[in-house]
């Protein structure tokens, strides 16, 4: 689909699809592609850029009675192409693998476990782990997760939006932002309601 206003066009679109295998197993792909065409008008001239992304990924999965298990491939690319601010397209690469799976230990018991392992063209290997167990009997039930993820900076931000990129300056390099997280919460259902707690 594309719409435009003023000087800024786009284009987005995305495919979805999987297939039943033998034994079970379940191959999904999913793609999506965005690209736009903008012009930023400011007091002391003209800004001109081109933002695109795309991403793809690839899952072969198969549930079981105790496991629910999934492992993946995809990458990530994005560019920002500035007509007339930026020096240099700024490209971004990011191709990883991935596993999930959730296992039924017990009737009451449920752990899941994923990771992710990123290999980025600017800032090199990148994991991001997640685990979790969840507990369940009668009408209680709890939860306690951990997790750890990442974010890559880019040059495209509010900031640097409305500002332009021309005034964009940076003193030193860049470094990966890391995110820790450790959350429990505690769920008692009744017949007309719910409540829960989180920590």
């Amino acid at each position: 689909r594309g719409a435009g206003r003023g000087g800024d066009l786009s284009l987005d679109g995305g495919l979805a699809g999987q297939m039943l295998l033998d034994n079970g197993y379940i191959l999904a792909g999913a793609g999506m592609l965005y690209i736009q065409s903008r012009e930023h008008t400011f007091s002391d001239g003209l800004e001109r850029d081109r933002p695109q992304a795309a991403t793809i990924e690839i899952t072969l999965r198969r549930p079981t009675a105790r496991h629910a298990w999934l492992v993946g491939i995809a990458s990530d690319w994005y560019a920002i192409r500035s007509v007339d601010a930026l020096p240099t397209t700024y490209v971004s690469t990011r191709p990883g693998i991935f596993f999930h799976d959730d296992w039924n230990v017990a009737p009451w018991l449920v752990l899941s476990g994923s990771v992710r392992a990123d290999y980025h063209n600017l800032f090199g290997a990148l994991v991001s782990p997640r685990g979790s167990a969840l507990m369940r009997g009668g009408r209680w039930s709890a939860r306690v997760s951990a997790a750890q993820g990442y974010f890559t900076p880019r040059p495209l931000t509010e900031e640097t939006e409305a500002a332009g990129f021309a005034r964009l300056t940076i003193a030193e390099s860049l470094e990966v932002e890391t995110a820790r997280s450790v959350s429990a919460d505690f769920t008692h259902k009744t017949r007309d309601t719910a409540f829960t707690l989180t920590l």
